[in-house]
């Protein structure tokens, strides 16, 4: 077998740094990280992380841009090329639901910066969230000047879509561990990322339709 190169090496050095440092933040959060455990896992050394990933500061703010960023472009491309609102609403809300079954280390992350305040979400990913809601915004102004929406704040609707995701995603991390439950529940629990983001939108769309 030929020898990597040293481009190959570097890169699959920071992927390692990168995996092992979801791992830990989803587990712990940003506060509970430690640059020894995320080296560890990462097979490396603490100085190896700072020279290839920066101090954590730097890796969390990497890891939420990526995923930010990768789904704010899948959602501006997708959504630009909507029919209408309902169309265009659909596209959102499965281009959320496919990041968390894409990145299941997200929810865990989010839920955890929430709780905590937002206290080390990093600016960049701050403004990538205000396009986001400025793109659902958009849609609900397009939707009630054609007539087809009521008028709703965009800011809750948001606030459903991706806590219902996020909070589901979790539901299914953890439901093996909750005993008793009847099989039907079990099934419904079991729904992948696709038939979750269905029904959500369904019901956003209920509630959001004028009669």
């Amino acid at each position: 077998m030929a020898k990597r190169s040293l481009k190959e090496r570097k890169a699959d050095t920071i992927r390692r740094i990168n995996e092992a440092a979801k791992e830990v933040f989803a587990e712990v959060g940003f506060e509970g990280a430690r640059i020894d455990e995320i080296a560890k896992r990462a097979g490396v050394n603490k100085a190896m992380i700072y020279y290839r990933g920066g101090d954590k500061v730097s890796l969390y703010a990497g890891i939420i841009h990526e995923v930010f960023s990768e789904t704010l472009g899948r959602i501006v491309k997708e959504v630009g090329e909507g029919k209408g609102p309902e169309d265009k609403l659909r596209t959102y809300i499965h281009n959320l639901s496919m990041t968390v079954e894409k990145h299941p280390y997200v929810p865990s992350i989010m839920l955890r910066e929430l709780a905590s305040g937002a206290t080390n979400l990093p600016s960049i990913a701050q403004k990538d969230i205000v396009r986001l809601l400025g793109i659902i915004t958009e849609i609900f102004e397009e939707g009630a000047k054609r007539g087809g929406f009521r008028r709703a704040n965009p800011l809750i609707v948001h606030t459903m879509i991706v806590g219902g995701i996020l909070l589901f995603s979790r539901l299914q991390s953890v439901s093996p561990k909750i005993g008793g439950l009847p099989k039907r529940t079990k099934e419904l629990i079991g729904t992948d990322s696709k038939d979750v983001a269905d029904r959500v939108t369904e019901l956003v769309l209920r509630a959001v339709r004028r009669d």
